[in-house]
């Protein structure tokens, strides 16, 4: 998957394709934070600690791997062992901001 660090103690790893993602869902842990599609897209997975400001950043980044939309994009930030979580909507990182936190 891609790789971006966030903040000291959180990272976000998203899918580049549906075997990814799977294997994302396979490795989320309670203490994870799920970021999934409401449609069609891929899955990432949020490790560590993450505090407002991180989890927004990470809704950037995920919705920027979104290519057929240029405008907002709708997910669901749910933890791992939760059926729904609940849906959020994001505008799209620039690609100056997902380079400097791309590991």
């Amino acid at each position: 998957g891609r790789y971006h660090r966030i903040s000291d103690g959180f990272k976000l790893i998203v899918g580049r394709n549906h075997q990814e993602n799977e294997r994302l869902l396979g490795l989320a842990r309670p203490e994870c934070v799920l970021l999934e599609p409401v449609d069609k897209g891929p899955t990432a997975l949020g490790v560590g600690v993450a505090d407002q400001a991180s989890l927004e950043m990470a809704g950037r980044i995920y919705a920027y791997y979104f290519r057929k939309t240029n405008g907002p994009v709708d997910y669901r930030q749910k933890l791992p062992q939760e059926k729904e979580g609940r849906e959020l909507t994001a505008a799209k990182a620039g690609e100056s901001e997902v380079k400097k936190v791309h590991i």
